[in-house]
């Protein structure tokens, strides 16, 4: 798009899409009350130890839930008067917790691999757990015990469901199955799957932690008057839309997944992205529902 023909009326009618998509998506997580139908691939994945099959949805849902919390931060960013550095952050919440959540989601794995991966999800909040109450100077006396505990039960979990550990050289314990995947690697992932993004990761970490390079190109404008030229904060339009599209396209993935696997009407799915990305502005080709 050109962005001279982007106006900050515009902006904010397609940013009536980010609490339109979480909203419709949460109303009919309400209406099926987050359960799967009989007969779905979410009802039909057949385990020996149920619970964690659940789980790795439990984990999925959480994800989506977060992704609602980030757009939700990222309208009332967009709303007058503008925010200007924000609503990167914002947008890449929604991004991570999209990533995670479509992840877990996946229709194509096997129960054993979705297990595997909310293995994977557990163990790194263990981990980070562990480093938390570590760096405490008086930390609980059976903090750690309990979480190297719970860690032991993973691994014998594993070991039932005949779920491999990957080790490193040294023997340490690097996760299950493919091992645990930095956000890096699940955003890379969620790309290769749903298509490249005009807002890559590193852009919006860059802007998320203040990078200077993307702190001055991203939110800030040049002013020239009487007193000469200078740089103000100011979010342009073209790239507060780009969020827009971003977080509304990210959303629909792991929605659209969630419905799959829940035997949800897809009709009612493809109604609620096609409205939302009407909203938004998305092309053709960024409607993946219409492209099976």
């Amino acid at each position: 798009m050109d962005e001279l023909r982007i106006t900050q009326a515009q902006v904010i009618q397609c940013a009536k899409a980010l609490a339109l998509l979480p909203q419709q998506v949460q109303e009919a997580m309400g209406k099926y009350n987050q359960t799967p139908q009989a007969g779905s691939p979410a009802a039909q994945e057949s385990c020996s130890a149920p619970q964690h099959v659940e789980t790795a949805y439990s984990f999925a849902i959480q994800g989506l839930l977060f992704a609602f919390d980030h757009m939700s931060a990222l309208r009332r960013g967009l709303a007058e008067p503008w925010l200007t550095y924000s609503p990167w952050t914002c947008a890449r919440g929604v991004l991570e917790s999209c990533s995670v959540a479509d992840w877990l989601l996946e229709p194509s794995i096997d129960y054993r691999e979705r297990v595997s991966r909310s293995f994977n999800f557990r163990l790194q909040n263990l981990r980070s757990q562990m480093t938390f109450f570590r760096s405490e100077p008086e930390p609980p006396p059976d903090a750690i015990p309990n979480l190297e505990g719970r860690v032991a039960h993973l691994r014998t979990e594993a070991r039932r469901l005949a779920i491999p550990e990957k080790r490193s050289r040294q023997g340490k314990l690097l996760g299950f199955s493919a091992g645990i995947l930095s956000y890096t690697q699940l955003i890379n992932r969620f790309f290769a799957e749903s298509g490249p993004s005009t807002l890559g990761y590193p852009l919006l970490s860059a802007a998320a932690h203040s990078v200077n390079w993307a702190v001055g190109s991203l939110g800030s404008t040049t002013i020239v008057d009487d007193a000469g030229a200078r740089r103000e904060p100011q979010l342009n339009p073209t790239y507060a839309l780009w969020l827009i599209l971003g977080a509304v396209q990210w959303l629909s993935r792991p929605a659209w997944s969630y419905f799959v696997q829940y035997g949800w009407d897809l009709g009612e799915a493809r109604e609620i992205l096609e409205e939302s990305h009407n909203l938004a502005g998305t092309t053709e080709t960024e409607r993946f529902w219409r492209h099976p």
